[in-house]
This record gives structure tokens, C-alpha cells and sequence, in this order.
């Protein structure tokens, strides 16, 4: 894997501070590019309607399992042309690894300046967890060229996100970097002509929303752990919903509220039951989903 240091870029990224923005480059001067993390499904690791992951270390066979996921920019306007995106895991439990730039990934780039794997920059910190990569053209003064229609047809990087089977019961985040210049994501976005007109985005926020994991040892609404989704295990939501309501405690385990939160929204609420006394009602009545599927389709 290649480390390439950032230095040049962040030089870069900060001499071009001086020169002039003209807003009326763009009809809206307030549009942001956004980033974002589309994760893949195993087994194990079930992406659920909000996007969230859901992890049942139940189902691990050794010592850890894994999932992949990708980097995405959403650039509707098309003229991104410097890109540092960096992206980190606070937990111990939860390693990023298997870093891949887009041409090793897919056999494509989002952008067509970006062909070689060579091109791209990307740097992989183990010791903190931190993933980086950049698109950079040096002096560059023009917007990438995209190599499809769109700036998300294909992924700006790939990794891995390593689940130990040791794991805790909890909620977990992969984010994106944000804070101090040098630990931060960055998007120019470029205008061209006889002079370069260019704006700076450090997206967070909406622009930049985190991959959440939920991690519990059992499936997504197994309250009991039998392996099937029963009315009882509604009926527990709905009892522990009510405890809260009070300002009591849940009565959950951690490994019960992460898989009692059916909508993955970080609350146990009267709508997790619900969703779940539906499904069971569903499969009652023949339904053959799971319980997985059923709710990215309901």
C-alpha cells in the first residue's frame, strides 16, 4: 500500500486562499459537494433502511469478521477539482484496513485526469486508525472531468471495517475528519477562465454524514436470543418503552437495546415495536423475508 505525504497538497490547498471567490461563478453560492459511505452487506453485517450497519457478532466464526464499504463525493454542480478526503474509527474494537484507491477497486476513477493508480494519493494510518486520499493536479485551475455522468457512478476509495468478536454491545461510528487544516476534509471547488475563481469546503455535517454500526450478539429484534421474531419480543420493546417514558431504565441489556432499536434512530420508542409487531404479523402470514429485508421494503 502507498503512503504519500499530504504536505504538497495542504501547501497547495492553503496559497490558494488568496485568491478572489466571484459568486456569480454559480447560481447558488451556498451549494456544498457532500461525502458519503455506502457500506456492503454480508451475512454478518446488515445494512439497514437509514443506512446504519447492524452487526451480529452472534454469527462470527473467528476471531473477527469484516465488511467493506466505499467513499463517495456527491457533486451535483461538477466542479470539484482538489479533493482530500479523510476518514477515521475512534473504537478499538473496530480497525479500518484494506484501503484501496477507485482503479484497484472498480478498474475506474469518478474523474478521467485520474486513470493510474499512481495518481492517487492515499495513506493509510493503522496506528490511528485514519484512512486518507487525495485527487490533486497541483496548479491545476479547472474543474476534474468526470469520468461518467454523474461524480458518484464510481467511489473516490474502498476499505475494509474490521468488527472484533469482542466487540461490546454499543453503537460505533466511522467518520469523517473534521476540525483543525491538516485534519480535516477538503473539496475546491474550481470555475476555471483567465483567472481562478474557486471556493473551499471542509464538509461536516450533513455534508459529510458518519457510517453508524450497531453491534449486538443476536438478530435485529431477537429480544430473547431464540432465533425467531415473535410477539413477545414486541411486547418487550413495548414494556421497556414504557420503563423509559417514566425516566426508568430500560431493563435491556446493551445487546437487547442495540437489537430492540429496529429503525437503528438511537432510541427505543413505541415505533420499534410497531415496526417489529408488523413484521411478525407479516411473516405470520407467510411472508418469507427477513427481518432485514422486510424493513428496506416497508
Amino acid at each position: 500500500m502507498k503512503k504519500i505525504s499530504f504536505a504538497v497538497s495542504t501547501v497547495l490547498a492553503a496559497s490558494m486562499l488568496a485568491v478572489p471567490f466571484s459568486d456569480a461563478a454559480v447560481d447558488d453560492s451556498s451549494y456544498q459537494p457532500s461525502l458519503y459511505f455506502k457500506p456492503i452487506e454480508t451475512d454478518e453485517a446488515q445494512v439497514l433502511k437509514n443506512g446504519t450497519v447492524y452487526v451480529n457478532s452472534g454469527l462470527f466464526t473467528g476471531a473477527n469478521n469484516s465488511f467493506n464499504a466505499e467513499v463517495y463525493i456527491d457533486d451535483d454542480q461538477k466542479f470539484a477539482g482538489h479533493i482530500i478526503v479523510k476518514w477515521k474509527c475512534d473504537s478499538e474494537y473496530i480497525a479500518l484496513d484494506n484501503l484501496q484507491d477507485p482503479i484497484t477497486l472498480c478498474g475506474n476513477s469518478p474523474y478521467s485526469q485520474f486513470k493510474k493508480s499512481s495518481s492517487i494519493a492515499v495513506t493509510a494510518h493503522p496506528e490511528l486508525n485514519e484512512h486518507f486520499i487525495s485527487y490533486s493536479l497541483g496548479m491545476n485551475t479547472e474543474p476534474f472531468e468526470l469520468t461518467s455522468e454523474n461524480s458518484d457512478d464510481y467511489p473516490l476509495a474502498g476499505f475494509s471495517a474490521v468488527v472484533n468478536n469482542e466487540t461490546p454491545a454499543g453503537r460505533y461510528a466511522v467518520e469523517f475528519m473534521s476540525g483543525e487544516p491538516g485534519a480535516q476534509c477538503e473539496i475546491l471547488y474550481k470555475y476555471g477562465g483567465d483567472t481562478m475563481n474557486f471556493k473551499e469546503f471542509f464538509p461536516v455535517g450533513d455534508y459529510a454524514k458518519p457510517m453508524k454500526i450497531n453491534v449486538s450478539d443476536r438478530m435485529l429484534g431477537d429480544i430473547d436470543n431464540d432465533g425467531m421474531i415473535t410477539g413477545s419480543d414486541a411486547t418487550q420493546i413495548l414494556v421497556a418503552y414504557t420503563k423509559l417514558s417514566s425516566n426508568g431504565e430500560s431493563g435491556f441489556t446493551p445487546e437487547q437495546e442495540i437489537a430492540a432499536d429496529i429503525d437503528a434512530d438511537g432510541i427505543i420508542n413505541g415505533s420499534d415495536a410497531t415496526l417489529l409487531l408488523n413484521y411478525y404479523t407479516a411473516i405470520s402470514s407467510n411472508c418469507k423475508l427477513s427481518v432485514y429485508d422486510y424493513f428496506l421494503n416497508n
